[in-house]
């Protein structure tokens, strides 16, 4: 993320962070990671200025889909989206909506991306740290209101010695101070949750199973 700062924006709907995000210098895959707040607006954490800058290869966008396992297939239908092109919105009564990257990029067919639920987090960790892990933009996370969380991911290769973990704060600044301090590149990060506190999931960790 060099000269790059993660910063954060408020706004109405995801059609207007799609409007947002293509607006140059335009983010690129894994710049940005998209959050709904309880009145319904929109919040984005994205990274500046995006890589894409004027370029128009890709575009991004948003659908809305009535459960997880609809917007996968779509992530996975041709031209399929690839790391860091897509962050999801899971409403509590199970619609999702997609902010995603198009036209999608991945060329590898065992890349597929899934949607999964757990009750709770630390069920979420034990399965995306086991091996082969996510790697960085591989991974969107929503926390439900009631602690249990729904996930997007598309596998992984495992290279990555690092491991994620989930992170709390009071407010969306002091999670992008966090996001700054800790020089969080594309993909590294996503918010699973704003409602005036913030969660969110990051690859931070050390894996404890290295020397």
């Amino acid at each position: 993320m060099a000269d790059q700062t993660w910063l954060v924006r408020d706004l109405p709907t995801l059609d207007d962070v799609a409007a947002f995000l293509n607006v140059s210098p335009r983010q690129g895959p894994g710049e940005a990671t998209v959050v709904i707040r309880p009145d319904g607006s929109h919040r984005v954490f994205y990274l500046a200025p995006g890589s894409l800058g004027t370029g128009t290869q890709q575009t991004w966008d948003s659908a809305p889909f009535s459960n997880g396992d609809d917007a996968a297939k779509f992530l996975n239908t041709p031209p399929k989206e690839g790391k860091g092109e897509m962050s999801a919105v899971l409403r509590d009564f199970g619609d999702v909506d997609l902010l995603y990257l198009h036209p999608g990029s991945e060329k590898f067919a065992e890349q597929v991306w899934d949607f999964q639920g757990f009750e709770s987090r630390e069920d979420v960790l034990s399965f995306i740290n086991d091996s082969p892990r996510p790697e960085p933009g591989q991974l969107s996370v929503v926390v439900r209101a009631d602690g249990s969380v729904g996930f997007f991911d598309q596998g992984g290769g495992g290279s990555d010695s690092r491991i994620w973990e989930f992170h709390d704060f009071p407010s969306a600044q002091d999670a992008v101070t966090f996001m700054n301090d800790r020089q969080l590149g594309p993909g590294e990060v996503s918010v699973g949750r704003d409602d005036g506190s913030v969660t969110l999931v990051s690859l931070t960790g050390r894996d404890p199973a290295l020397p």
